[in-house]
């Protein structure tokens, strides 16, 4: 019974790491969330010393993850210009349309 309680602690210890990982991204703005999926999809560096974006967080972010977003805010001033009514919710459409299409 003693291996079924540890195995047991160990989960909910994971569950409630697994629910703070995603109240944290839940809390992330929009273009956040996307210039992490951009960084995933569109990243060709070596993650070991060659890109920094793993490192930082979105709570001080530096360099690369300054980059991303920006990268970000280009996409949607790009598709802004594109867009007449309600730009807001279909920029990110756009912006994800735009993202699957440059996967490799």
């Amino acid at each position: 019974m003693e291996k079924h309680d540890e195995i047991i602690a160990d989960l909910e210890k994971r569950l409630t790491e697994a629910k703070r990982v995603k109240a944290k991204f839940d809390s992330l703005l929009p273009e956040q969330k996307l210039a992490d999926k951009m960084h995933t999809q569109l990243c060709k560096h070596n993650h070991t010393d060659a890109c920094s974006y793993l490192y930082e967080s979105w709570d001080a972010p530096r360099d690369a993850r300054n980059r991303e977003l920006r990268r970000v805010t280009k996409v949607m001033s790009f598709i802004d210009g594109l867009m007449l009514e309600d730009p807001s919710s279909v920029q990110f459409a756009c912006a994800e349309r735009l993202l699957e299409a440059l996967k490799d």
